[in-house]
């Protein structure tokens, strides 16, 4: 009996000290700042485009956005960011080439010991034909076919987990921590998406259109390692892969007829990498950030296949302030994953 006691003890004692020892072993890879408010703005080019592909012909569907700004507040597990079109972009000399797009995106992240959860939302309005030369649609006075009414709506979001625990995903997409050492992690992302496609412009005799209403889920799996120097400067990168299904539901318009509805169920693959450099104190922060990747989706039954492209730099800044005691005491409440 007393064998069994001191062996229970043994055991209890070891698990208390690995688990002691684990957060002691985190505490020297990253840098936590609980007691910091963190603010972000930035100016990129985060929008996505759409080519559609078949035997006969490619269309490349792309919004006039050139650039737009982000501002962005974090503490400690929760982040809330906003992209826009700043009012001097909006009206520029390209839109009587290419028409006039409107974009607005939403992100909101929570983060818990080991996940990360993402939830997105997304409008553009307004596109033009990328490849119209190519197809012999181009013109002098109008080098683009323009689709002003052409809408994508989409409400996406994604869970992923950190296998290592003394990699920092916080200190890249909130900068609420800091990579003290270099570490990489395997990272399991699970990716949905609703959205839908449509052009809603008034229909001449002998024109149709399309409205794609669609659900998709991706598993993906990436790996990202972060490589720190000379204590404040760090450089990341990261690539993935991944594949799921897409479920969508296709309404054609027709001038003259009832409209049509089909259903599909596509296969759905999907490639992504990123890159990014950056300078971190405890209270200053800046850096360069790279992304790229690649959603394929192929309609059975036919040769036609969606991709949807994301090609996008971004550079930013922010500054950490000191939290205010009423944020920190609500937090403390409710921040039980931490």
């Amino acid at each position: 009996m007393k064998l069994d006691i001191l062996i229970s003890l043994h055991f209890l004692c070891f698990s208390v000290l690995a688990l002691g020892q684990g957060k002691k072993d985190e505490d020297l890879y990253i840098e936590h700042y609980k007691d910091k408010l963190v603010t972000k703005v930035s100016v990129s080019n985060d929008f996505e485009f759409f080519e559609l592909l078949s035997e006969n012909q490619n269309l490349v569907f792309v919004p006039n956005i050139n650039q737009t700004l982000k501002a962005g507040v974090s503490y400690r597990w929760l982040s809330l960011s906003m992209d826009f079109q700043p009012g001097y972009l909006i009206g520029t000399k390209t839109d009587d080439l290419k028409g006039r797009s409107r974009y607005y995106q939403f992100k909101l992240y929570v983060h818990t010991r080991r996940i990360l959860q993402n939830f997105s939302l997304q409008r553009y309005k307004g596109f033009y034909l990328g490849n119209s030369a190519e197809l012999g649609l181009s013109t002098e006075e109008k080098p683009f076919v323009v689709y002003p009414e052409l809408i994508y709506r989409t409400i996406s979001g994604y869970t992923a987990y950190r296998v290592n625990r003394n990699f920092s995903l916080k200190a890249l997409s909130a900068q609420t921590e800091k990579q003290l050492q270099s570490a990489g992690t395997l990272l399991p992302v699970l990716n949905y998406r609703i959205y839908s496609i449509g052009n809603q412009s008034e229909l001449m005799p002998n024109e149709s259109t399309q409205k794609v209403n669609s659900f998709e889920c991706v598993f993906q799996l990436s790996y990202l390692y972060t490589y720190v120097f000379r204590q404040n400067w760090y450089a990341s990168a990261g690539l993935g892969t991944g594949a799921g299904i897409t479920l969508s539901e296709v309404t054609t318009r027709f001038f003259d007829d009832p409209q049509m509805v089909s259903i599909h169920r596509n296969p759905h693959l999907r490639w992504a990498i990123e890159l990014e450099a950056g300078y971190s104190t405890p209270r200053l922060f800046g850096g360069v950030q790279f992304k790229a990747g690649s959603d394929w989706m192929k309609q059975k039954g036919t040769s036609t296949s969606l991709v949807r492209n994301e090609f996008m730099y971004q550079i930013f800044v922010g500054y950490r302030f000191g939290a205010p005691v009423l944020l920190e005491k609500v937090f403390d409440k409710v921040s039980f994953w931490e």
